[in-house]
């Protein structure tokens, strides 16, 4: 039966699987020659006689004792250890991994501005997504910084509102073309309004 690991290893691209395997491997064989140079080192210093004078000026070897120290190769990363934004192994943010069911390394989670988490506000004004399409994202919560009173803040990863963005929308030109449009709409609104009000004062 597949471990959890393996089915999450297999769900990903063949060639990602490739690259992420390769790199592995590499990494493992440096560390693993590193580690056989340092000991083979360490033993010819331990074979090496010094010659030092000894109390009655007569030349007697010494020979040098030291401890080997040997470093251990990196242990192969398994599927779950695995960032999936930059493809390096390490420990992955949990916090993330719960509310958005990413594997994303804590470099990446405040390095990569893919990840970083935007308000619902912003996902509506920047991505033009409606609240019945942020309501089937995933979302973390957080205390509402302006009032402790006030309802919980929805935190929407930028990735995932990216995602359901480009399938509404189809590509960033349309969604810029669609901002567009609205400001448009939202102009002539006001300056229907105003010219309304200009004219209802000149009847007075």
């Amino acid at each position: 039966m597949e471990t959890p690991s393996e089915r999450q290893n297999a769900s990903r691209p063949p060639e990602v699987r490739t690259i992420l395997d390769e790199s592995v491997k590499e990494r493992i064989r440096r560390n693993r020659e590193a580690a056989l140079k340092k000991l083979a080192e360490r033993k010819r210093k331990k074979d090496t006689i010094d010659l030092t004078e000894g109390p009655d000026d007569a030349k007697r070897p010494r020979v040098q004792e030291t401890e080997p120290i040997l470093q251990t190769p990196q242990a192969e990363w398994t599927a779950d250890q695995l960032c999936d934004a930059c493809g390096k192994g390490g420990e992955i943010d949990e916090e993330y991994r719960s509310a958005f069911k990413v594997q994303v390394c804590n470099s990446c989670r405040y390095g990569n501005p893919e990840y970083e988490v935007i308000s619902k506000g912003t996902a509506q004004t920047e991505f033009l997504l409606p609240p019945s399409t942020l309501h089937v994202l995933r979302y973390l919560e957080k205390q509402n910084p302006r009032h402790s009173g006030f309802s919980n803040m929805k935190l929407y990863l930028r990735a995932q509102v990216r995602e359901k963005a480009m399938a509404r929308w189809g590509s960033e030109e349309a969604i810029e073309a669609e901002r567009r449009r609205r400001e448009r709409e939202k102009f002539e609104r006001s300056r229907q309004k105003a010219t309304r009000i200009l004219k209802g004062a000149r009847k007075r």
